[in-house]
């Protein structure tokens, strides 16, 4: 999922991230939005603050990563780690770095399912409550 943004234009890999996040926002939320907006910043943030990070990196990561800024700056580091889903955001990055992994053994798109359907269903009490908040608002004459 966080690399939409590369089937969507695949002839712009630099735009990926944020082609990514403006796609899967209306779909699965702001924080997901943001984790796919900053999965490059995250590999950034790794290759920083963890010394052995970049030996971990696939020979693609290890090329694309001085094309997107290479290592951060300490400003950037704080700002990052100032971030309540920094931890769900370094999961990921790791998640991405494993899935390069040639020949992995992961399990198909059916071990998936309970989790989506979690997803579904959470996405969908959320966009209800919103919309039951939002009618309420507007017939009381309130301002939604």
């Amino acid at each position: 999922m966080h690399d939409v943004g590369t089937v969507i234009r695949p002839r712009d890999p630099a735009a990926h991230a944020a082609v990514g996040a403006r796609k899967v926002r209306p779909l699965l939320g702001a924080r997901v939005a943001w984790l796919v907006a900053n999965h490059v910043v995250a590999k950034r943030y790794l290759v920083t603050t963890d010394a052995g990070y970049r030996a971990q990196l696939s020979a693609v990561s290890v090329r694309t990563l001085e094309t997107q800024g290479g290592e951060l700056d300490a400003r950037a580091v704080a700002r990052l780690e100032a971030h309540p889903d920094l931890d769900a955001l370094l999961a990921l990055r790791r998640a991405d770095e494993g899935a390069k992994v040639p020949g992995a053994s992961v399990p198909g798109l059916a071990a998936w399912e309970s989790v989506l359907a979690a997803v579904c269903q959470s996405l969908a009490a959320d966009r209800l409550k919103r919309t039951t908040t939002t009618t309420t608002l507007t017939t009381t004459g309130e301002e939604p």
